[in-house]
């Protein structure tokens, strides 16, 4: 492989919706004629070291310029679900922004579309982690700690600010991420008209005192404590405060959430395009959102 004209360059691919001329890659694709859609997509396999590699075989992380693997789809074409991007008022930076219109842990709303505005939903293949607006963050762990409180089994800790009291980052202590993917419940994400299902273990990561881990940790013998933990790959948004309105009241969903998916960023549609990874089939789901489908009957 050969490279040229790449001085100063800082290993950054830059892939705004936006045309941005002679700097947007993209559009210089296609009209250099090497592809025929102004389109990208990406697919991101769990690494052997995580406790999730075990759903699946799966282990190639890849990109296409001008074109989707659909056989990477759970569904194939019909298991892809399209997202306009956000109007300018709530994406006036033109991100690769959708509406985020609700948010469920279980079956509880902490972001319920029937009384709060929509806020811009950021799907960043750029970012690593999973940022959710403060007010669904605080819900999210108290119903978390509320789960797992009389389980003697289970040390839930969550880091907080000493002079705003406001919360951190939360983990599970002395606890492989497998042995309390069974005692929670699934986050549902509402985004664009589509609702995606995921299982809480798709959000957890095991960690360790003795540096990083090669492969999941083994289950500790009879009468060993475990001295690891599992650590959430989710932050509250520093919006706690914010007035309503405020663009700091946002979704931001970086590489936790889209391994589960295939995604694809159409700049002829303007849309974001997400859809289960067959890596993720028994982790995640995707389907239409229809207004009161989640009420309590």
């Amino acid at each position: 492989m050969q490279s040229k004209g790449l001085d100063g360059c800082d290993g950054i691919l830059g892939l705004s919706p936006r045309d941005y001329g002679d700097r947007s890659l993209l559009p210089g694709l296609k009209r250099g004629g090497m592809i025929d859609r102004l389109l990208v997509s990406f697919s991101n396999a769990f690494h052997a070291s995580s406790f999730k590699a075990q759903f699946h075989d799966d282990r190639e992380s890849y990109m296409v310029f001008g074109g989707v693997n659909e056989t990477q789809i759970v569904g194939g074409a019909d298991g892809l679900y399209s997202m306009a991007l956000a109007s300018r008022e709530l994406n006036p930076t033109t991100y690769w922004g959708v509406e985020g219109q609700g948010f469920l842990y279980g079956d509880k709303f902490l972001f319920d579309p029937a009384v709060d505005e929509p806020i811009l939903s950021i799907i960043d293949s750029g970012t690593t982690l999973v940022l959710l607006p403060y007010k669904a963050y605080d819900g999210l762990m108290m119903g978390i700690a509320k789960k797992v409180k009389d389980d003697a089994t289970v040390s839930f800790v969550c880091a907080r600010d000493e002079k705003t009291l406001e919360l951190g980052a939360c983990y599970f202590n002395n606890t492989r991420c497998e042995d309390i993917t069974g005692k929670l419940e699934p986050m549902r994400f509402i985004f664009g008209g589509v609702v995606y299902e995921i299982k809480i273990q798709a959000f957890l990561k095991d960690v360790s005192s003795d540096g990083a881990l090669t492969g999941p940790p083994p289950a500790p013998k009879p009468g060993v404590a475990y001295t690891g933990g599992c650590m959430f790959e989710l932050r509250p948004a520093k919006d706690k405060n914010e007035p309503a309105g405020s663009h700091e009241h946002r979704f931001l969903m970086g590489n936790t959430f889209l391994k589960n998916f295939v995604s694809v960023y159409d700049y002829d549609q303007q849309q974001v395009k997400l859809g289960v990874s067959v890596h993720s089939e028994s982790l995640a789901k995707a389907y239409p959102y229809k207004k009161g489908m989640f009420e309590r009957r």
